[in-house]
């Protein structure tokens, strides 16, 4: 997961025979008491424009886990307050952010797993379980939960957004391309937890994916440490040198391109990198 600055709404979210026209019908349709316990069918979220500007926005990765979703999966645009019902850790369903269900700053693409539940493998702690977000959206200790427009506000959400914070604060990668929190303690912790948990960052399946990035990684790494040995030396001809300098170079500008946001798994390459150029210096 990596920090993205939202551009513009598409203009099915802005135009007022779209977006306003559902809202309007939506409230309408909860405020019947003959529609208790009935979800309202949106659609304009799910429209063309919509998968579009966020497929540019995110460059074809999900938004959670970084995957790349293009030519494997259908995208699933993503509800960040779920706009139909929310499921409570006690199990029970409330009425969900349904207000919310065409603004453009609570939608995201996401892959499938990340975002319809299902059992899984994790490969943190070695078990199967029933994971991805689905209607799950966990507040912190003691806060209340919106029941209208605006009071969305008020809330202190345990998930991380990529829209709205910087992931790489709150996430860090181990040698087996496991996610875990950061250093840290309290909320900042919690939270990272909670969006690893829910958002099913460590199944067996992603890791993998993850774990064979980071692999190449480390062999770049340590072609690029076994060449600057080469340099080092003295008796080294000043032509071979110059070769050699050229292929570290080569080496470490493919390092860098690991990390741009369009690639999958940025936020652990940038990461690794980081922490490669320190030990460099050292």
């Amino acid at each position: 997961m990596i920090r993205i600055s939202r551009g513009q709404a598409p203009k099915i979210l802005v135009d007022p025979k779209g977006a306003k026209s559902e809202r309007d019908k939506a409230a309408r349709f909860y405020a019947d008491p003959a529609n208790a316990g009935k979800t309202y069918k949106f659609k304009i979220y799910s429209h063309d424009q919509v998968k579009e500007a966020l497929t540019r926005l995110f460059g074809a990765k999900c938004a959670y886990c970084e995957s790349r979703y293009a030519g494997t999966q259908p995208m699933d645009v993503e509800h960040f307050r779920p706009k139909g019902k929310v499921l409570e850790d006690d199990g029970t369903e409330v009425r969900g952010y349904y207000w919310l269900a065409s603004e453009w700053t609570n939608l995201l693409p996401s892959c499938i797993d990340c975002n319809r539940e299902r059992r899984q493998w994790l490969a943190d702690i070695g078990t199967v379980r029933s994971v991805g977000k689905g209607e799950r959206f966990p507040l912190e200790k003691g806060c209340k939960r919106a029941a209208a427009p605006d009071e969305e506000k008020a809330e202190r959400p345990l998930l991380l957004n990529p829209c709205l914070e910087d992931p790489e604060k709150h996430f860090e990668f181990t040698e087996d391309a496991i996610v875990r929190p950061s250093r840290g303690a309290g909320a900042v912790k919690e939270r990272a937890q909670a969006s690893i948990e829910v958002y099913a960052l460590n199944r067996s399946g992603l890791v993998e994916e993850r774990l064979q990035l980071l692999r190449l990684l480390q062999r770049r790494a340590g072609m690029i440490e076994s060449l600057m040995t080469i340099v080092d030396r003295e008796d080294v001809p000043e032509t071979i040198r110059t070769l050699v300098e050229d292929l570290i170079t080569h080496e470490m500008d493919e390092l860098r391109k690991t990390c741009e946001p369009g690639r999958p798994f940025s936020l652990m390459a940038r990461q690794f990198i980081d922490d490669f150029r320190e030990r460099l210096r050292q």
